[in-house]
């Protein structure tokens, strides 16, 4: 092994301990968000449901359910829907 490749593994061991932490929560963070997606992806999945309905089924505030409706429906996880009053109506997608 040349005396640079072993140098930049050093570094790259060096980062990754230094950094384990911030890896950590970020993966933290992510898990986190997968099972709040699940959650939502289980109320809206055969029915189209408003972030109101869908924060009560969950349990969790409007604010946090409009964030990842808004977030699903950026990657096409989640479509809007009809008018249900006030408030669009939101389902899985299909495909």
């Amino acid at each position: 092994m040349t005396s640079e490749k072993k140098n930049q593994k050093e570094i790259l061991k060096e980062l990754r301990g230094k950094n384990a932490d911030i890896v950590a929560n970020a993966q933290e963070m992510l898990k986190t968000q997968n099972a709040i997606r699940r959650e939502i992806t289980k109320v809206i999945k055969e029915e189209a449901h408003t972030v109101p309905e869908i924060a009560q089924v969950t349990g969790m505030d409007t604010k946090s359910v409009l964030w990842h409706i808004t977030a699903m429906k950026k990657y096409d996880q989640v479509e809007q829907k009809d008018m249900d009053g006030e408030y669009f109506t939101y389902q899985v997608a299909e495909g």
